[in-house]
């Protein structure tokens, strides 16, 4: 999906709800080496806190 196609699309691994840290399950670092092993980016983003919701 990623090579076809007249335009190359950016993809962004989301992760959402960063406030809850206590209930976390997957590490900001585990994420990020996820979406850079996928070739993307990755940026958390809480709606609570209004942190990264209108960069996502």
């Amino acid at each position: 999906m990623a090579t076809q196609g007249p335009n190359k699309v950016i993809f962004l691994l989301v992760g959402h709800k960063s406030d809850l840290q206590s209930t976390r399950v997957v590490s900001a670092q585990e994420a990020e080496e996820l979406a850079a092993s996928l070739g993307m980016a990755f940026m958390e983003t809480s709606a609570k806190k209004n942190c990264n919701v209108d960069l996502a």
